[in-house]
């Protein structure tokens, strides 16, 4: 699981994989600071282009990106700016703190238990 944070409307969003994420997430965005990203326990996560972005007048490449692991803020310290939550069943902060939590506290949650903190 990868989380999303965009920075303009203060949403939180959770994707299932790295590859989710960065497809919704237009690379010129992530070079302009609209998105942070965070691993599965809430660690950033920094964007690391192969291919920059460009803009030229009308015409905007998104560039290439992959994520690796950075430095800054943590997830559990962006919580209390977040406006909303989607995203792999999840609606909730306490849902999102929820999932944290488990993963904090031993191995991967099995996806009955991310289930289960996705219908609260």
């Amino acid at each position: 699981m990868i989380f999303v944070f965009a920075t303009d409307d203060r949403s939180l969003e959770a994707f299932a994989s790295e590859a989710d994420a960065i497809a919704c997430c237009e690379g010129i965005d992530v070079a302009n600071g609209g998105y942070q990203f965070f691993d599965p326990n809430g660690s950033p996560l920094q964007a690391v282009f192969t291919v920059e972005p460009k803009t030229s007048g009308f015409v905007v490449t998104s560039g290439r990106y992959h994520l690796q692991p950075g430095e800054g803020v943590t997830l559990q310290q962006v919580l209390p700016l977040v406006a909303s939550v989607e995203g792999q069943g999840l609606r909730t902060l306490e849902q999102v703190e929820g999932v944290l939590t488990l993963r904090s506290n031993g191995p991967p949650p099995a996806a009955a238990e991310l289930k289960r903190w996705g219908s609260r």
